[in-house]
């Protein structure tokens, strides 16, 4: 649980607004999805500067990542904060080891969280996507799910962090009703990005 939490820290840290930048013809389907199954995308915040790189923690230590451009998008549903996304362009000439490390660092932030699972069932294609997850077993922490989404044709890789909220503002009733509308969001995301690739 703690690795998800400094996951979601650090990717609340970096969310600094750049003015004026397009982002690549590759990401723009992938941060056109205004509505998602009944969640609202309220903010897209793309990379202060592309091309960049940054440091992971895989299981065989730290690497660095090329990252020809990127955007974090923010849901919220009924006024929530629902996922976060981190959606990154991988350069081609780098696309293949990209995409080992960033994989190697979603293992390693699952491989100490006791409280959660691997939702198996989704780690194979799903709408051209390879998808692999985690789940809390319980409500517990700030993020009860976090999901890597793969696309090797666009050479893009999209993180999903599903939050959590305090209990007075829960936006699902328990962890039941909470992968029935994750399920139903991915679903949603993956078509809508489909339909505009």
């Amino acid at each position: 649980m703690r690795r998800l939490s400094l996951a979601v820290l650090a990717y609340l840290a970096v969310s600094v607004q750049a003015q004026g930048r397009q982002l690549s013809v590759s990401l723009r389907p992938f941060v056109s999805c205004r509505s998602v199954a009944g969640a609202t995308l309220v903010q897209t915040t793309p990379l202060v500067a592309a091309p960049t790189k940054r440091t992971v923690q895989t299981l065989q230590g730290n690497k660095q990542i090329d990252v020809a451009d990127g955007a974090r998008l923010n849901y919220t549903m009924n006024g929530i904060d629902y996922a976060y996304l981190r959606v990154e362009e991988l350069p081609s000439d780098t696309y293949l080891q990209g995409r080992v490390d960033l994989l190697s660092n979603f293992k390693r932030l699952i491989s100490g969280d006791e409280l959660a699972f691997p939702a198996d069932a989704l780690t194979a294609k799903f709408k051209g996507f390879e998808i692999f997850g985690e789940d809390h077993k319980e409500m517990l922490g700030p993020t009860l799910g976090i999901y890597l989404l793969i696309d090797d044709r666009t050479r893009v890789v999209v993180t999903i962090y599903f939050q959590n909220t305090d209990n007075a503002h829960h936006t699902f009733a328990d962890m039941q009703t909470y992968a029935k509308l994750r399920d139903t969001f991915l679903v949603g995301y993956t078509s809508c990005v489909r339909a505009a690739l």
